[in-house]
């Protein structure tokens, strides 16, 4: 009995896992900003923070969720001085996206890194 249950919430959080890694390959791949990778829900147990992204196991085994920056968080959304960012501009000179990955490949921009406020 104890067996099967152990088995079930391996195979479900490999489940979990490969969904969840699906939703964060093509958020990452179109240049959206992935505040954090979960698997499982409730407390965390342990996280680890990479390339602005935290990677965090959760005590559930109920399922899991990846966290984009969004308007809704304002605070949190800011990008901090000394970010290198790639800036895309239109015909006219004005920024119409600003590339936070650190993949060079998704948009050809001019490079620029984030000042501080004066």
């Amino acid at each position: 009995m104890l067996t099967t249950i152990i088995s079930f919430i391996i195979v479900f959080g490999i489940l979990v896992f490969v969904h969840e890694f699906g939703h964060f390959i093509v958020a990452k791949r179109a240049g959206l900003m992935v505040r954090e990778f979960s698997i499982g829900m409730g407390p965390k147990l342990f996280f680890y923070h990479y390339h602005q992204t935290t990677y965090t196991l959760r005590l559930l085994p109920i399922g899991g969720y990846v966290l984009l920056a969004g308007n809704d968080d304002d605070e949190v959304n800011q990008i901090k001085p000394g970010t290198d960012v790639r800036l895309q501009l239109n015909q006219a000179g004005i920024v119409t996206k600003i590339d936070l990955s650190r993949n060079q490949q998704l948009l050809q921009g001019i490079p620029f890194q984030v000042a501080k406020p004066i």
